[in-house]
C-alpha cells in the first residue's frame, strides 16, 4: 500500500509540475506573441516614417528641379539680354568707343606710375 501511495504522490507531484510547466508555457507564449506584435508594430511605424521621408524627398526633388529650371530660364534670359546689349554697344559709334579705350589706357598708365611712385616712397 505504501508503494501505491508513493506512486499516487509521485503522480500528483508530476501532475502539479506539468500544470506549472503548462502555465509557464502559456505565459511565455503570450509574452512571445506580445513581443512579436510590438516588433511588427515597430516595423510598421518605421515603414510609415520611411514612406513619409520618401514622399518629402520626392517633393523636395521636384521643387529643386523646378527651381533649377526657373534659374536656367532666368540665366538664358539674362544671357540673351547681355548679348543684345553687347551687340548694341558694338553698333555704336566706333570713334566714341576708340576715345573711351584711349581714356582707359591713359588712366591705366597713370595708375601704374602711381604704384611705382608709392613703391619708391616706401
Amino acid at each position: 500500500q505504501s508503494l501505491k501511495t508513493n506512486h499516487e504522490d509521485t503522480c500528483a507531484k508530476l501532475q502539479s509540475e506539468l500544470d506549472s510547466l503548462r502555465t509557464t508555457h502559456s505565459k511565455l507564449t503570450k509574452e512571445s506573441k506580445q513581443k512579436e506584435e510590438e516588433y511588427e508594430d515597430s516595423i510598421l511605424a518605421i515603414q510609415r516614417v520611411l514612406a513619409d521621408v520618401t514622399i518629402r524627398k520626392d517633393e523636395m526633388m521636384e521643387r529643386l528641379e523646378e527651381n533649377v529650371q526657373e534659374l536656367m530660364t532666368q540665366r538664358n534670359a539674362l544671357q540673351e539680354s547681355l548679348t543684345k546689349a553687347l551687340e548694341e554697344i558694338e553698333r555704336k559709334d566706333e570713334g566714341f568707343v576708340r576715345v573711351e579705350k584711349e581714356v582707359l589706357e591713359v588712366i591705366k598708365v597713370k595708375a601704374e606710375r602711381m604704384v611705382r611712385l608709392e613703391d619708391r616712397l616706401k
